[in-house]
C-alpha cells in the first residue's frame, strides 16, 4: 500500500525536524536560551551632583554641576531604579573658597558603570552670617491732588538677614513698598513683605529674613494750603534796581505739598528794556501743587519829582 505525502506535509515535517535538532544541540552542550529581560541595555544619563559632609556655617553658592554617565545593565534596573543612580561629592573639611573635588557614582546592584565625566568638579563655598537692617518705606504711584501721607510707622522696624557672605555684603537697605495709587483718605494698616535691596535699588533674593513681613500704619490726610511769596529769576543787563519799581501780580501763591517750601521761584526770563510788562511762568516744586501757575510782572522806572 502506497502512502502519498503532499508537499505541505513534507515542509512541516522538515521544519519540525530542524527545530528538534536545535533543541538537541542546546541540550547536548548544556546551553540555555537567553531571556530577553536579562539582556544588557546601554544608557547615557545626566545626574546632578549630591554634596555630602558640608560643614556647619558653610554653603555652596556655585551652580550645582551635572555629570554625564554611561551605564549598562538589565532593562528593569536601568528604567525602574533611576533614583538609585547617585553622583555625590564629599565636602568634608572644606572651608569657604574655591575647590576642586572628586565625584563618585553609586548604582544599584547589577548596573555597570562604563564611564563618567567629569571625574572632578570646581565649586565655590561661602560662609554664612547674619546682619540687621532698618526697614524703610518706599512709595509707588502718587496720591490724589490735595492729599498727603502722614504718621507712618513700621512694626518691626528691624529685620535680620541670613545667608552667604557675598549676598549679605551686597544688601544695603530693607524696604516695604506702599502702593499709593487709588488709595482713599483715612487710617490704613497693611501687612507688607520686606524686600532686601542693593545700593542700586535692585532686589536681592537668596537670603533668609526674620521677619518676612512688617505691619505698616499710616494716614492719608488732606494737605494744608499755605501762602508763600513769589521771587523772580531775571536776566538783565546791568539794570539799576534802585530806580526801578517791580510789581508782581499776585505776589503770593497758594502751595499744597512740601511743608519746607518758603517761596516759589519764576522760570528764568530776560528783561531787555524798561518798561517791561509780561506774564511769567512759575516753577512747581516736586510733590507739590501751586495756584496760580503764572504771575504778571511789571517793571517801570521810578520818576523822581524835581525839587523846586
Amino acid at each position: 500500500m502506497k502512502i502519498r505525502i503532499s508537499n505541505s506535509d513534507l515542509y512541516l515535517r522538515i521544519i519540525s525536524l530542524v527545530v528538534a535538532i536545535i533543541f538537541w544541540l542546546f541540550a547536548k552542550q548544556n546551553m540555555q536560551i537567553p531571556n530577553i529581560t536579562q539582556r544588557q541595555q546601554y544608557q547615557k544619563v545626566m545626574k546632578k551632583v549630591v554634596f555630602t559632609d558640608i560643614a556647619e556655617g558653610i554653603i555652596l553658592t556655585s551652580e550645582v554641576p551635572e555629570v554625564f554617565l554611561e551605564i549598562s545593565g538589565p532593562f528593569w534596573e536601568l528604567t525602574q531604579n533611576q533614583d538609585q543612580i547617585v553622583v555625590y561629592a564629599s565636602l568634608k573639611n572644606r572651608r569657604a573658597g574655591r575647590h576642586s573635588v572628586d565625584v563618585e557614582v553609586r548604582v544599584p546592584e547589577g548596573v555597570n558603570i562604563i564611564q563618567y565625566y567629569p571625574e572632578a568638579i570646581d565649586i565655590r563655598l561661602e560662609g554664612l552670617r547674619n546682619r540687621e537692617l532698618s526697614v524703610s518705606p518706599i512709595s509707588l504711584g502718587s496720591l490724589s491732588s490735595g492729599q498727603e501721607l502722614k504718621n507712618i510707622t513700621i512694626t518691626p522696624d528691624q529685620v535680620t538677614i541670613y545667608g552667604p557672605d557675598s549676598l549679605v555684603n551686597t544688601a544695603s537697605i530693607a524696604t516695604v513698598t506702599l502702593d499709593l495709587s487709588d488709595i482713599e483718605k483715612g487710617q490704613h494698616q497693611l501687612n507688607l513683605p520686606i524686600q532686601i535691596r542693593a545700593r542700586d535699588g535692585s532686589n536681592i533674593s537668596g537670603l533668609n529674613l526674620d521677619p518676612t513681613q512688617a505691619q505698616v500704619n499710616f494716614d492719608i490726610l488732606e494737605q494744608a494750603v499755605r501762602t508763600v511769596p513769589v521771587v523772580l529769576d531775571m536776566l538783565t543787563e546791568e539794570l539799576d534796581f534802585e530806580n526801578l519799581e517791580i510789581t508782581i501780580t499776585p505776589d503770593e501763591v497758594s502751595v499744597v505739598g512740601n511743608s519746607k517750601i518758603e517761596a516759589i521761584s519764576s522760570e528764568q526770563f530776560m528783561v531787555e528794556e524798561i518798561p517791561f510788562i509780561g506774564e511769567v511762568e512759575l516753577v512747581t516744586p516736586p510733590d507739590s501743587e501751586i495756584w496760580p501757575k503764572n504771575v504778571e510782572v511789571s517793571i517801570e522806572e521810578i520818576i523822581k519829582e524835581e525839587e523846586e
